[in-house]
């Protein structure tokens, strides 16, 4: 799991690069804040248009639905779990990097990070959760 304002950077700077110029998925000429305001919108552009993390590890209630959660940082220590589980070496080649930019203001307005985190609430609790290292109060 990523933490959910990197999260959506990752997704901002992903759908900049060159490949997506001119398709309704692109956000070139959009700023991290007007992206951030899209996807929080009733009608998501297709460029914002993102599940949000929590679908993916939880039922319909918010309880987890996964045994093992890593950070994205700490892949190196999912894939431990994974190889001493499957008793064999996973070598996992980079796809899919959000080409990294210099001087991108990936700030968002105090009241922009205040909707993400009212909207994204489950998100952010499991995230904390993770840190904290008590995973089992959202079971």
């Amino acid at each position: 799991m990523r933490e959910p304002v990197q999260w959506l950077g990752s997704w901002f700077r992903y759908r900049q690069r060159p490949a997506l110029q001119g398709r309704p998925n692109s956000a070139a000429g959009v700023s991290f804040n007007d992206f951030v305001s899209a996807y929080l919108s009733k009608d998501r552009p297709a460029y914002a248009n993102i599940a949000q993390q929590s679908d993916f590890i939880t039922d319909k209630n918010g309880a987890l639905l996964v045994d093992h959660l890593y950070f994205y940082s700490d892949l190196p220590a999912a894939l431990q779990f994974l190889e001493k589980r499957l008793q064999q070496t996973i070598t996992l080649p980079l796809v899919n990097k959000s080409p990294q930019r210099g001087g991108e203001d990936m700030s968002l307005s105090p009241e922009l990070t205040a909707e993400l985190h009212r909207a994204n609430a489950l998100d952010f609790e499991i995230y904390e959760a993770l840190q904290s290292g008590n995973l089992s109060r959202l079971r």
